[in-house]
């Protein structure tokens, strides 16, 4: 394992950390085959549309929304250590040791648009999830409004499954039937 990883690598720490999000995005799948069900194709398209802004969301909040109730701030760390990881089907990006009072957090920006952790013997902070699961994350990317944009969208899908579950099913008998006989 590297330093800094708990054991919970397939979920986030992974150098791919696609765990969370699809988990997230597939669960709010759900009212798509709900749409797709009710045998209505407008209802199946809002649903896709649902599932996949909901996903989007996930994607860029989860990991935060999970730091703001989780997440332990430390400061006073140092990078010692910062190293590039170059992949042959997906872009390079970097790695940096950051040592917080004797523990090692192995950091890789969340996001692009991440602040920069400094380079090699730079005084920084960073947010660390006492949990484990997650890798470690800049305070600037745990916002508070992440937990609001994740429940609000999960909100969003969950009645929309609601409205889709108590709509009439679509009876195509009858109306093939009228359109036979008109």
């Amino acid at each position: 394992m590297r330093a800094g990883d708990t054991g919970w690598g397939l979920l986030y720490n992974s150098d791919n950390p696609v765990g969370p999000p699809v988990l997230f995005g597939g669960m709010l799948g759900f009212p798509v085959v709900v749409g797709l069900l009710t045998k209505r194709p407008a209802l199946g398209a809002v649903a896709f549309v649902i599932s996949c802004v909901s996903m989007i969301v996930g994607i860029q909040h989860a990991a935060p929304a999970w730091m703001v109730f989780n997440g332990e701030v430390l400061t006073s760390c140092q990078v010692v250590d910062k190293r590039a990881v170059k992949q042959r089907t997906a872009p390079s990006y970097s790695v940096s040791v950051v040592d917080c009072g004797g523990r090692r957090f192995d950091y890789q920006p969340l996001s692009s648009t991440s602040e920069p952790i400094g380079k090699v013997g730079a005084s920084t902070s960073i947010v660390v999830d006492r949990t484990g699961p997650l890798r470690p994350v800049r305070p600037s990317d745990v916002t508070p409004v992440a937990p609001w944009t994740v429940a609000g969208t999960t909100l969003f899908a969950l009645l929309f499954v609601a409205f889709c579950v108590t709509r009439p099913p679509v009876d195509t008998r009858r109306r093939k039937i009228e359109k036979e006989f008109l």
